[in-house]
């Protein structure tokens, strides 16, 4: 996946591939690219496009990543992108930063706390928990 730039550095066009990966709308898909070829511009793409285009909310979509600059950053240029409004309810965070969210929101189903943790006898008891 290369990347092709115009004038400014800040807008980039993107390849053919790009483009496929940005406007894929049909189940989930995988970008595995190279260093500095444009992965994060094609996913803040693809992102803004489900949601411009109707095919997803903001609150539907979940992207994570490994550093909290990177989230920071995903977020704020989708929020660029989009506007701030726009994007409200969007869920960019890191893999640990979702789980801790999943470990640590309440399950009334299964009867859990807020306070349950990993190998708590909430964890033993039921099935749907954590």
């Amino acid at each position: 996946m290369a990347v092709s730039k115009s004038k400014s550095n800040l807008s980039l066009l993107p390849d053919p591939q790009q483009r496929e990966a940005i406007e894929h709308v049909s189940g989930p898909m995988l970008v595995v690219a190279g260093a500095g070829t444009g992965k994060t511009t094609v996913l803040i793409r693809r992102i803004a496009h489900l949601i411009a285009e109707g095919h997803a909310r903001p609150n539907e979509i979940l992207a994570l990543t490994y550093t909290e600059n990177a989230a920071n950053e995903m977020l704020q240029r989708v929020e660029n992108g989009l506007g701030k409004a726009n994007a409200a309810g969007l869920q960019i965070a890191t893999f640990h930063a979702s789980a801790t969210i999943c470990l640590s929101a309440p399950d009334e189903a299964s009867g859990c706390s807020a306070t349950k943790t990993c190998g708590s006898s909430c964890d033993e008891t039921s099935a749907s928990c954590g």
